[in-house]
């Protein structure tokens, strides 16, 4: 523990296996219990729209539809190939006219392929990011609807990595049936910029409009001809405090008129001064909510987490270190892996609570997601509670070779894409991780860095980052504001470590270099030193670096 105390660039990352591991050990199997309305509303927090959960009885094929059997969704699916799921909805005439509707899924594992009542209506990307889907109304009818989703497993490499939990497919999180009104809120992503002192920050919010049959708006001509004009409307934004709903700013309304089955882009910004810093010690938190008004009333509403705060790579008096908020931090992380036993990554709730309040216990100012995009729900508790997330893409010690081959790299995109997409305008996450352990000097290495790097550059505000292996004979700095070591058993605690560790600094170079060093261990295990998986050995290997 010395030697990091003395080196302001290392910054200790101390390995658990699993946080939700400490329930592996349990012999009570965890049973799942759907979320609740109110938690619901936190997956689409809107008064307006209708949300309905669709966890329970399905039927499930595993023979391409030839036979069926009824499971209970969500859950994760074991089964090596393609996996058949049903069930009917219920959408009655004047909400099948009156609402757009579509399949929200919260994590889904890989990719989707849509049918209602047998017709084809689509094959999306999932990748354990949520997801909306539209139900077309053309292939929906008033009353029983059947919808039915194949689900396509991850390619063989994605479980063939070092950090690999078991591969699991299937409706592993829950999926809503949503409705929103004809014209509604499709995407909004934010962008905050702060003067020096940060006494003041512009909140610029883009917003993503689209429109359905706009001649039923409000209830007008429910069932009269299709409008071949535009519509007019009004989108407005206000900025509460969480928890107390106190107003912080407001944003002009704006006038705009959109065509039918349209989607147009706008944005609203507002101006917050001596706003209240987020930081994992003081998790100040606001909500960001957006009004679609028409004649007056509110046609769709969607509030989001806001928190405030500027992170970022800097050298100072030439010791280069990650600075938030304007002052030097210090990331104390652990690894987290979803995974309850009973349940595989399919958590609940309860599960999920149980581990923000472990890594609280533990002192912990960070996680590091290894295997999957998190749960929307862990998600919402860092924001709350102060915790920062670091997601890897999973690029984890793959031979060069495999970094070219199309289909690796349009997964890898793919996944970029919907991180971005779902994950960016969360507080609680701090970066993305490009990679972990490949070949630095390879030459199609660095064609990989170079184009996930540039997508994640264009797509997101956050933080990048990739792990280089102890032992690693060069470093490319690109597209990267900082970096981990990653230890190993090979590298003994003591001056092995620590000439390695200084050795990792110089070759990180302007970069900081967090250290990724540890040993696995079960949380609930207290067998003492001599057990390896004991939380005392874990100590005790954390007490001899």
């Amino acid at each position: 523990m010395n030697i990091l105390a003395r080196l302001r660039t290392v910054f200790l990352f101390v390995i658990i296996t699993g946080i939700s591991g400490q329930f592996l050990i349990s012999n009570a199997q965890e049973t799942y219990t759907r979320f609740s309305n109110d938690q619901l509303r936190m997956f689409m927090p809107s008064q307006t729209r209708i949300v309905r959960s669709l966890a329970g009885i399905w039927e499930k094929s595993e023979d391409d539809g030839s036979s069926w059997e009824q499971v209970s969704l969500p859950m994760s699916e074991t089964k090596a190939g393609k996996v058949r799921f049903r069930r009917s909805v219920k959408i009655d005439k004047q909400l099948l006219s009156s609402y757009n509707w579509s399949l929200y899924s919260l994590g889904t594992n890989e990719d989707i392929e849509l049918y209602v009542y047998d017709k084809y209506v689509g094959r999306y990307f999932a990748g354990m990011s949520p997801i909306s889907i539209r139900l077309p109304e053309s292939k929906l009818t008033p009353g029983v609807n059947r919808i039915e989703m194949q689900i396509t497993p991850p390619p063989a490499h994605a479980s063939r990595h070092i950090f690999a939990q078991r591969s699991y497919s299937g409706v592993i999180r829950e999926i809503l049936l949503i409705g929103t009104q004809h014209i509604s809120l499709e995407d909004v992503q934010v962008k905050t910029l702060f003067n020096d002192n940060l006494s003041a920050c512009q909140l610029s919010a883009m917003l993503s409009i689209r429109s359905g049959a706009i001649e039923r708006v409000g209830g007008e001509d429910m069932y009269g001809a299709l409008s071949l004009q535009k519509i007019s409307f009004t989108v407005d934004a206000t900025l509460r405090r969480y928890g107390t709903g106190d107003i912080i700013a407001s944003g002009m309304e704006k006038s705009l008129s959109i065509d039918r089955d349209r989607t147009i882009n706008t944005n609203l910004d507002l101006r917050i001064s001596n706003p209240s810093l987020w930081s994992p010690s003081i998790p100040n938190l606001y909500e960001l909510s957006i009004r679609i008004l028409h004649n007056g009333n509110v046609v769709d509403d969607y509030t989001i987490p806001i928190g405030l705060y500027r992170a970022k790579s800097t050298i100072i008096n030439g010791t280069p270190m990650l600075v938030l908020n304007n002052q030097p931090f210090t990331l104390k992380a652990v690894d987290y892996y979803e995974h309850v036993q009973g349940l595989g990554q399919t958590m609940t709730a309860k599960q999920i609570q149980r581990d923000i309040l472990s890594l609280k216990t533990l002192g912990v100012n960070a996680v590091r997601i290894r295997s999957g995009n998190p749960h929307p729900y862990f998600v919402h508790q860092c924001n709350v509670n102060g915790i920062f997330i670091l997601s890897d893409l999973p690029v984890y010690d793959y031979p060069s070779g495999l970094l070219e081959e199309d289909d690796f790299l349009v997964r890898i995109t793919n996944i970029a894409s919907r991180m971005a997409s779902y994950y960016d305008r969360q507080p609680s996450i701090l970066g993305y991780g490009l990679s972990d352990g490949l070949q630095e000097s390879s030459k199609i290495t660095k064609a990989y860095l170079k184009k996930t790097g540039s997508l994640m550059r264009s797509t997101s505000g956050k933080l990048l980052y990739k792990s280089i292996r102890f032992g690693s004979k060069s470093m490319d700095p690109q597209f990267t504001d900082f970096i981990i070591g990653r230890s190993s058993t090979r590298w003994e605690p003591g001056e092995i470590q620590r000439k390695e560790i200084l050795r990792l600094k110089k070759l990180a170079g302007g970069l900081p270099l967090i250290i990724h060093l540890g040993k696995p261990v079960q949380p609930n295990n207290l067998n003492g030193f001599s057990d390896p998986l004991s939380v005392e050995s874990q100590a005790l290997y954390i007490r001899d670096g």
